[in-house]
């Protein structure tokens, strides 16, 4: 035979059951000068024995026996470097060609004169496979139509261009450039993408492309390694080899000289390789391997710490997923014990202790926890303070004793860069040894992340969260945090809440659940007020929570009431408000009576004169501002929050119902012309707080520390099934499945909107076009009078008048002139 125009290369590997047909879809190609190379890869069903069969009946079938197993990758190899034909194409053993398929290639790539061609592609469902995912890979494989030159095909396929996608068997390739690869292709074993690797190699050879929409490969989907919705551990470890591609990668493009332009590339396969490694993981793995198929995760993509950080970076959104896989294995579990009389050593962590309550708890805890002394009166418990960023001015009042030390800003370090906080981690908990972890940043997107890194450390510490706020405030947000915080609730060691409607809830979650107010040792010496007649206090954070801009609407009704009324807001934050609520006092001729304070420390004095405190917030979880005004025996008229602690104790603190300023105004101006009912709601709101303030906070967290540390942690027991626990749960997960849904649907919508607008933008390019000629044939018509009706045409016509009509009478006789 002369020198083939086509290879078709088949790696066999027990494809008993379809390996008939794809030959039998070879063998009757229409073009007839092709070899068939087909590699048995040691399989130990009847496949060798189709194939002999074949051989004996046509004598372009050349078969290669592996004695034992050694992957596609090794198969396809020998059978490229064994290959003639000017050019080479690949199939599956359990996928098939259309008749035309290496005619149709074959005469595309020797028109296009390029270095490869791709052809369109069935995909098949063959087992009952979701529609979506059907035509997400339909999707997938569709060429890009046209021409592309370059160095390398590189760009084209993992550059920021993505024209088309590296499926090895969608493609005709020249004979040279695919052996020249596949010699870089390294022996061994790769069960998994080992169409990739070799691509990668043929495309950093190739320097031109061409696509064709003809569907010529039929991709039977469903029956490869890795095709079914659920598979077993044993085909995901066959998916984690993708990882040693991953590195084959590596350490070819470290041998090049644009190594680092290969680098790019190869991370964003690493990337792409990992993202499907996870998506198994949390979707496709049978339950009852979810906790070894994470060990095998990290095992194949290095480690703890690489594998975190790859999760990080390719699944942050899907936090509530993976806290939920991540509380059935054994991996994370706490194992250290601790009696109720040893010291601890314990990390609090909140982004700052600047401005604002969370930030004075979270100095205020490491103080009250160094407080505790030994029988020699040293501190008992070592305390480190962990912050997001350096030390700052104006922080609230520390122990000289507590360690700082520093993570990466919270809000910064996210997806690919949050393995800089993980490292950040490590290095503080290996330098400290430390027992017990309690992170204030309980909603925030890093604090589950946060705490599957800390669980996972060696040292395996506990983690507390500390929830500063109302345990209703997730429902609020607009992604998935109300489930993120359900499943993070069950996977802390414990949970700190500030009001036992916060527990009940919590509790049907957390394992360990503790109700405990948060410390008030900076009100215990709070000076009775000195009352400055019609003054009204607000303080706090300037943001969208807190409504301040309820307050200017409401001093508007009070100082037609009591004219000489003065607001003092004490506080800053959001600009754009801050700047909101002054134009608006100004706009209500409010200028002379609020008055603009901005950050202190020393809110003292303000809570000493102040008549009456006011308080706004749609929300709050404890509410220090209002502690502050009640321990200094100011009244405090609010919008209803019912859980707190202050409210239902009713001591001191009226309630309207939230938005009704109108209501706050009314209520002010009673207690500001009311001075004796003043006075004695804030004498009675005083005594409640005193009442708090006799609560030996830090002993209540160390019990709750040591009730933590005392055994080991089970987080394979789940909590009772109450009723409370069962409704909650549904609740939470049924409202965001309602908001994917939304969601879902809004991006439909859009889609919808923006092909109609597309439709119309055609529509009205087409009128315009129409008018347009319209026009031109107004015009064209006039400039034809124009000329008709010149001397000149007139002229002509009366010359050639003889000429026409000896035409016509020669024309109606049938002649010639």
């Amino acid at each position: 035979m002369s020198t083939p125009d086509v290879s078709v290369i088949i790696p066999v590997y027990n494809d008993a059951l379809y390996l008939g047909g794809a030959l039998e879809s070879v063998v009757n190609q229409t073009l007839k000068n092709i070899e068939v190379i087909c590699i048995d890869d040691c399989s130990d069903d009847e496949s060798r024995d189709i194939l002999r069969e074949y051989e004996k009946k046509d004598s372009r079938i050349k078969i290669i026996c592996h004695e034992e197993n050694q992957s596609s990758s090794q198969a396809r190899k020998d059978g490229v470097l064994f290959s003639q034909g000017r050019y080479i194409m690949f199939l599956d053993g359990d996928d098939t060609l259309e008749p035309a398929a290496c005619q149709k290639a074959y005469e595309a790539i020797e028109k296009a004169g390029t270095d490869m061609v791709q052809f369109g592609t069935n995909i098949i469902n063959r087992t009952g496979m979701p529609q979506e995912r059907i035509d997400a890979n339909q999707k997938m494989v569709e060429p890009y139509p046209g021409k592309i030159e370059g160095n390398n095909l590189l760009e084209a396929v993992w550059g920021g261009q993505n024209r088309f996608k590296f499926q090895l068997w969608n493609k005709i390739y020249r004979g040279d450039i695919c052996r020249k690869a596949f010699e870089q292709v390294e022996d061994g074993s790769f069960p998994k993408a080992q169409d990739l690797y070799a691509f990668f190699l043929i495309a950093y050879y190739s320097g031109s492309y061409f696509g064709i929409e003809e569907r010529l490969y039929n991709y039977n989907f469903g029956l490869g390694v890795t095709g079914g919705n659920i598979i077993s551990l044993e085909k995901f470890d066959i998916l984690l080899t993708e990882s040693r591609v991953y590195e084959a990668l590596v350490r070819f493009s470290r041998k090049q000289e644009d190594e680092k332009e290969l680098s790019e590339y190869t991370e964003k396969i690493k990337n792409h390789f990992f993202g499907e490694c996870a998506s198994r993981w949390m979707n496709n793995l049978y339950p009852q391997d979810t906790a070894e198929g994470f060990l095998h995760l990290c095992e194949a993509w290095g480690g703890r710490t690489k594998t975190l950080g790859l999760l990080a970076g390719n699944c942050w959104h899907n936090r509530a997923e993976i806290l939920e896989k991540a509380a059935r294995t054994d991996f994370f579990n706490r194992t250290k014990i601790k009696g109720s009389k040893d010291s601890l050593t314990i990390a609090v962590y909140y982004r700052s202790i600047v401005n604002g309550g969370a930030q004075r708890v979270c100095a205020d805890l490491c103080n009250l926890f160094l407080q505790m002394k030994d029988e020699d009166g040293q501190p008992l418990h070592k305390v480190i303070l962990i912050t997001a960023t350096g030390k700052q001015e104006d922080e609230y009042s520390l122990n000289e004793n507590v360690i700082r030390e520093y993570l990466p800003a919270y809000d910064e370090y996210i997806k690919e860069r949050y393995k800089e906080r993980i490292d950040g981690w490590n290095d503080i908990l290996d330098k400290h040894d430390i027992d017990m972890v309690v992170s204030g940043m309980w909603v925030a997107a890093c604090t589950p992340w946060d705490m599957l890194t800390v669980k996972s450390h060696r040292s395996h510490p506990a983690f507390v969260l500390h929830c500063h706020s109302f345990c209703g405030v997730p429902y609020r947000y607009q992604g998935n945090e109300a489930l993120h915080m359900m499943n993070m609730y069950g996977f802390a060691d414990g949970v700190v809440v500030l009001s036992e409607c916060d527990k009940s809830f919590v509790g049907r979650f957390a394992q360990n659940v503790r109700c405990i107010v948060n410390p008030l040792v900076y009100l215990s010496n709070s000076p009775e007020r000195k009352r400055e007649r019609d003054t009204i206090l607000w303080t706090g954070r300037i943001s969208k929570e807190k409504q301040p801009l309820d307050l200017i609407y409401m001093m508007g009704l009070i100082v037609k009431e009591v004219p000489e009324a003065k607001l003092y807001i004490v506080g800053e934050g959001d600009e754009e408000l801050t700047v909101q609520m002054i134009n608006t006092a100004e706009a209500l001729g409010l200028s002379d009576n609020v008055f603009f304070e901005g950050f202190t420390l020393n809110t003292g004095k303000y809570y000493e004169e102040a008549s009456v405190f006011v308080c706004t917030s749609e929300y709050e979880g404890f509410s220090l501002t209002v502690g502050e005004s009640l321990a200094h025996g100011v009244p405090v008229v609010m919008y209803d929050l019912p859980w707190l602690t202050y409210v239902k104790a009713g001591k001191g603190v009226t309630t309207v119902p939230q938005r009704r300023f109108d209501l706050l105004a009314q209520r002010v101006v009673y207690l500001l012309k009311n001075p004796e009912t003043a006075e004695g709601e804030g004498k009675e709101g005083r005594a409640f707080m005193q009442s708090l303030m006799a609560i030996d906070i830090g002993s209540e967290w160390m019990e709750f520390f040591h009730k933590i540390l005392e055994a080991p942690q089970n987080p394979g027991v789940r909590k009772e099934q109450s009723d409370e626990r069962i409704l909650f749960e549904y609740i939470t997960r049924w409202q965001q499945k309602g908001k994917a849904n939304q969601a879902l649907l809004k991006e439909k919508l859009q889609k919808t909107y923006a092909e109609k607008s597309e439709i119309n933008a055609k529509l009205q390019l087409t009128y315009r076009e129409k008018a347009e000629r319209g026009i031109e044939i107004k015009e064209l018509k006039a400039e034809l009078g124009r000329i008709k009706n010149s001397r000149t045409y007139k002229l002509a016509r009366a010359l050639s008048a003889p000429v026409r009509k000896i035409k016509k009478i020669a024309g109606s006789r049938g002649g010639a002139v």
